[in-house]
């Protein structure tokens, strides 16, 4: 049975099981927070204007006298940055807002679109984001075009500008070829001044040379600025806010709020919910698990094979020393809970003799009692034991009646003389839910062992562990509980025994 401390229940400690624990019981603060999760998700979905992203992918042309020279990869001879930023600039979001006849703004262009390069440059993906799918995808690929057409044009103005320098050289150059020529046709053979002449002359004509294939080399440079590789229209256009992604978001976040919010309802929250918390929470053993809502006396159906079962793990685990038990009753029940009697009764039907006190009684439970156990006048000397069953064998009862509510000192005295003079009886002494600490501690002092009677969804467990330092500080063992369903009360009147298949009692008694 279980042990007691001073200070209450020794209890294990909690390991990683107990988040699993708090979650498991707290589930509807868990449950509840997802679905606020999901509900926000949703007014963000409606609250959120609807954003759709086109992409066009496009090929960068090198522009460059010499586009195949294997010495030099595409990739080195451009620079990512600065194709990002001429994609992105005004003048092309200008030029692309022009093709769409002002359908779309340049500052909106600009403001909607995402330049992105790749694969050192040579790949370049335009990205514009619109309030529709059309909008998108046509001005994706407007500035991609835009953007293609700036790089040709401003290449061309390059080389042209390139052209007409050299051009002008070529010019300079050919003046300076006709005078050396007239020098040298007006200087006398094989003079300084012819030799000289002569010399210019090739000079000039080397330059001439060198500056014509410089041009030629210039003529020849493809100015186109690239490709289109795949159009918007042929990319995925996509949507956001994504409704799975926010609506799965909006889910996650909220479960994780919940069990955050779980831990912190699990502080305040004191009410038992299952025989299970009752061995975890409490860490004291549970007797029996009784499901049924409506109670008899005696028990009867599944109530009473319970009731066996918690009458044989007490005669097979109970100390022979302890003689008699408290019922220490938490259900709230009004009348009082039937567990003490029917406890008496399934005791008495395994052969042991039993005597019922029950403490702080109504009339009207006195008259149900004297009813439903066929109560009639006891003649001995143990005044206090002034009833026995007519239809329980070997069932003794004693209804003491108390004044003014102070029952405790009158039920003391009986149990005294009950445990002193009949040592053959095992006594279960029933008490009252609303019973103040004053009585529970001045009957647990007279007793060996109590049982907590706990109601699931009713019985808090502040309370309950009220109770177990109370007998902790009277040195009483607690045995364990017995736990049942809220509102469970008695049925109506029946008075028929009902037969048990452990009937052993000896006769005569």
């Amino acid at each position: 049975m279980t042990e007691l401390t001073e200070r209450g229940l020794s209890r294990p400690e909690l390991g990683l099981g107990h988040y699993w624990y708090v979650v498991s019981r707290q589930w509807r603060v868990v449950v509840a927070g997802a679905a606020l999760g999901l509900l926000v998700a949703g007014a963000v979905l409606l609250v959120l204007p609807s954003k759709y992203t086109a992409t066009t992918d496009v090929r960068l042309n090198v522009i460059s006298s010499t586009p195949f020279d294997s010495a030099h990869a595409a990739s080195t001879l451009l620079d990512d940055s600065t194709e990002t930023q001429i994609a992105g600039s005004y003048a092309v979001a200008r030029a692309a807002s022009a093709a769409l006849h002002g359908s779309l703004t340049a500052s909106a262009l600009r403001e909607g679109s995402t330049i992105t390069a790749s694969t050192g440059a040579t790949i370049v993906h335009v990205q514009f984001t619109s309030a529709s799918t059309s909008k998108a995808v046509k001005g994706a690929d407007a500035l991609a075009t835009a953007y293609l057409d700036y790089r040709s044009t401003a290449a061309k103005k390059q080389i042209s500008a390139i052209v007409d320098s050299v051009n002008k050289s070529l010019a300079d150059l050919q003046a300076k070829l006709a005078d050396a020529n007239g020098r040298v046709a007006a200087s006398p053979a094989n003079s300084t001044a012819g030799v000289q002449a002569a010399t210019d002359r090739e000079v000039i004509v080397a330059e001439i040379s060198t500056v014509s294939t410089q041009k030629s080399g210039l003529q020849q440079i493809d100015t186109s600025g690239g490709s289109l590789l795949t159009s918007a229209e042929q990319n995925d256009v996509t949507h956001s806010p994504s409704a799975l992604l926010t609506l799965l978001g909006g889910l996650l976040a909220g479960a994780v709020v919940g069990v955050i919010a779980a831990f912190i309802v699990n502080v305040f929250d004191r009410r038992i919910r299952s025989p299970r918390e009752v061995e975890y929470r409490l860490g004291v053993p549970v007797l029996g698990d009784i499901d049924d809502t409506a109670a008899t006396i005696p028990a009867d159906g599944a109530a009473r094979g319970a009731f066996r079962r918690i009458r044989e793990r007490l005669l097979t685990e109970l100390d022979p020393s302890v003689r008699s038990i408290a019922i220490i009753d938490d259900t709230g029940a009004e009348p009082r809970s039937d567990v003490a009697a029917n406890l008496a009764v399934v005791l008495t039907r395994a052969g042991t003799l039993a005597t019922l006190v029950v403490v702080g009684t109504t009339d009207d439970e006195r008259a149900m009692l004297r009813d439903r156990l066929g109560l009639v006048a006891h003649a001995s000397e143990r005044t206090a034991v002034p009833h026995r069953s007519s239809e329980i064998s070997g069932l003794l009862v004693a209804l003491p009646i108390e004044s003014e509510g102070d029952y405790a000192s009158v039920s003391t005295k009986a149990i005294s003389k009950l445990t002193s003079t009949a040592a053959e009886y095992h006594v279960i002494i029933s008490l009252p839910s609303d019973a103040d600490e004053a009585s529970r501690r001045s009957v647990a002092r007279s007793v060996d062992a109590a049982i907590i009677v706990i109601a699931t969804n009713s019985s808090r467990s502040d309370q309950i562990e009220q109770i177990i330092t109370e007998l902790a500080a009277t040195g009483t063992q607690l045995l364990g509980a017995i736990v049942v369903p809220a509102g469970r009360t008695l049925a109506g009147t029946d008075t028929d025994a009902v037969a048990d298949p452990d009937v052993t009692a000896a006769a005569g008694h």
